[in-house]
């Protein structure tokens, strides 16, 4: 899998963000998605709702863990990912195309409190 780290930004608990024209699309990387192998079920924000800058917005559930989604900003829910409904495995397959999570539009500078691609790799290479 090719990943041109350039075009994202992330933030430090492994979300990242891409500009689609006035919108951002929301995924998780794959060093978080990497212990999700067992993954069953994703639950996302609701077409149409707000989400808020750090606070859940959605779920991930293994057969053993389950675990918040946290909003990378704040803004409005655009659009989502319906395929990760029937087939959550999308999320670790392939994180960066296909498991992406939801868009959504916000107000202001959205990736102010983001790393670029250099940044975040740096950050990763120093987890033991």
């Amino acid at each position: 899998m090719f990943v041109d780290f350039q075009t994202l930004r992330f933030t430090r608990d492994h979300t990242w963000v891409r500009h689609r024209g006035d919108t951002l699309r929301v995924g998780l990387t794959d060093v978080l998605t990497r212990g999700l192998t067992d993954l069953v079920e994703v639950g996302l924000p609701p077409l149409g709702g707000d989400v808020h800058l750090l606070t859940p917005c959605g779920f991930l559930a293994t057969r053993t863990w389950f675990g918040d989604l946290f909003a990378p900003m704040s803004g409005l829910v655009v659009e989502r990912n319906e395929r990760l409904f029937d087939d959550p495995g999308l999320v670790v397959r392939d994180p960066y195309d296909t498991g992406w999570l939801f868009e959504i539009r916000t107000t202001g500078d959205p990736l102010l409190d983001t790393l670029d691609g250099a940044d975040y790799l740096e950050l990763v290479s120093q987890v033991p």
